[in-house]
C-alpha cells in the first residue's frame, strides 16, 4: 500500500473542503455553501462540484495527515473526514506545534515510511 503524506490544508483543499475541524479560525464540519471561499479557493457559482474520488485516485493509499497548530488538536478534522469520506484509509495524524522546524515534521514523516 502506498503512503501519501499531506498537510491538513493540502487535503483539504483536495477534498474541496472550504472549512472543517476545531479550532479558532475553522469551526464548520461540513462545507457551506452559503460561506465565502477564499481568494484561493475562489470559483464561479456555475462551477459544479466534483467528486474528488473522481479526479483523484486515492484507491491504495494510506493518508498521513499533519498539522501546525498553536492549540487545536488534529483529532476533530480527523473524525470529520472519516465521516465525510468513509472509505479514505487514513492513519493517525500529527499536529506539530505552531513553531515546529521543517527537520521535525521531516523526521516524523521519515519515521513513518
Amino acid at each position: 500500500m502506498k503512503k501519501l503524506f499531506l498537510g491538513l490544508l493540502s487535503l483539504s483543499l483536495l477534498l474541496g473542503l472550504t472549512a472543517f475541524g476545531s479550532g479558532s479560525s475553522t469551526t464548520s464540519s461540513i462545507p457551506n455553501a452559503n460561506s465565502s471561499p477564499s481568494k484561493a479557493e475562489s470559483t464561479k457559482a456555475s462551477d459544479s462540484a466534483k467528486d474528488p474520488k473522481e479526479t483523484y485516485d486515492l484507491t491504495g493509499k494510506t493518508l498521513y495527515l499533519f498539522c501546525t497548530s498553536g492549540s487545536s488538536g488534529i483529532e476533530q478534522s480527523l473524525s470529520d473526514l472519516h465521516a465525510l469520506y468513509p472509505d479514505l484509509n487514513l492513519a493517525d495524524g500529527q499536529r506539530f506545534a505552531a513553531d515546529a522546524s521543517d527537520e521535525e515534521i521531516s523526521s516524523w514523516i521519515e519515521t513513518h515510511q
